[in-house]
C-alpha cells in the first residue's frame, strides 16, 4: 500500500511542481506520506490487544471504538468511513454517534450516545468487546419497546 501511495503521491506532486513550482510538489508529496503514516499509527491502535494503556489515551479509544463500529457489516457502508480524524465523520454527518465535536473526539468507549437509528438494528451495540453485553443489550431495548417474544429469543 505504502509503494501504490508513493508512486501515486509522486505522480500528483510531479503534477503539483509543473503547475506551481517545485516546493509545492514537495509539499503535496510529504503531506501524501504524512498522512499515511498517521493513518497506519491509528489504526495499529485500534487493533493492539486490549490493555490499560490504550484504554486511557483519549483519542486512541475514541478511535477504537470508532473502528469496531465501522467493522460492523450493518452500518459499514453507511458509518463511520473515516478512521484517522472522526472529526470528518462529525462534519459529513456520517457518524455514529448523536454528538457534538468535542463529544465526538473525547467519546472513548461510551455508546451511550450512539444513534437510535442505529441501536435498534444492527448498530454498533453489537460488535462490543463482549459478544453477551450485545444480546443484554437487545434484550433490554425490546423489553422497553414491549416485545416480549424477541426479548426471551435475543
Amino acid at each position: 500500500m505504502l509503494a501504490v501511495l508513493a508512486v501515486m503521491g509522486g505522480g500528483l506532486a510531479w503534477v503539483a511542481a509543473q503547475v506551481l513550482g517545485p516546493n509545492a510538489g514537495y509539499v503535496v508529496f510529504i503531506t501524501m506520506i504524512g498522512h499515511y503514516m498517521v493513518y497506519e499509527t491509528f489504526h495499529f491502535c485500534c487493533h493492539v490487544p486490549e490493555n490499560s494503556f490504550v484504554q486511557r489515551i483519549p483519542l486512541v479509544n475514541t478511535i477504537r471504538r470508532h473502528h469496531r463500529a465501522h467493522h460492523n457489516m450493518g452500518i459499514m457502508m453507511h458509518v463511520n468511513m473515516n478512521l484517522t480524524f472522526p472529526v470528518a465523520d462529525w462534519a459529513m454527518k456520517t457518524s455514529d454517534l448523536k454528538r457534538g465535536l468535542l463529544g465526538h473526539l473525547f467519546n472513548g468507549y461510551d455508546e451511550s450516545h450512539v444513534k437510535d437509528e442505529l441501536e435498534a438494528g444492527d448498530g454498533a451495540l453489537s460488535q462490543r468487546r463482549d459478544p453477551g453485553e450485545a444480546g443484554d443489550a437487545r434484550r433490554a431495548q425490546a423489553e422497553r419497546r414491549g416485545v416480549a417474544g424477541v426479548a426471551a429469543g435475543g
